[in-house]
């Protein structure tokens, strides 16, 4: 048995002012990009070797997961004689994607 543990993470870029010293009676104003910037990533780590698969998904959904694993084990066959033990996190899209057949 050959353990996989998968997870995801998204990194957001927000511009929030939340404080400035200016002079007393003066209101400059704080040019900044009005909007958020985001990126997600999905990994899967493969324990025995340490080996790291990443996938780029718009959002995590059900499709998503499923498309990423596909991928992962496009990319690394199960080894014959092997089963691969995924392991995932307690998200909602998680539990409908054991549904796989």
């Amino acid at each position: 048995m050959i353990l996989v543990y998968q997870d995801e993470v998204r990194f957001q870029i927000q511009t929030t002012v939340i404080s400035a010293w200016y002079k007393k009676g003066s209101a400059p104003a704080v040019k900044s990009l009005p909007s958020r910037f985001k990126t997600s990533y999905r990994g899967f780590i493969i324990l025995e070797t340490g080996e790291l698969f990443v996938a780029r998904p718009e959002k995590f959904n059900y499709e998503t997961t499923i498309s990423s694993i596909r991928s992962f084990l496009e990319t690394h066959p199960v080894p014959e004689g092997k089963k691969y033990a995924l392991v995932m996190g307690n998200a909602p899209w998680h539990k409908k994607t054991m549904r796989l057949n």
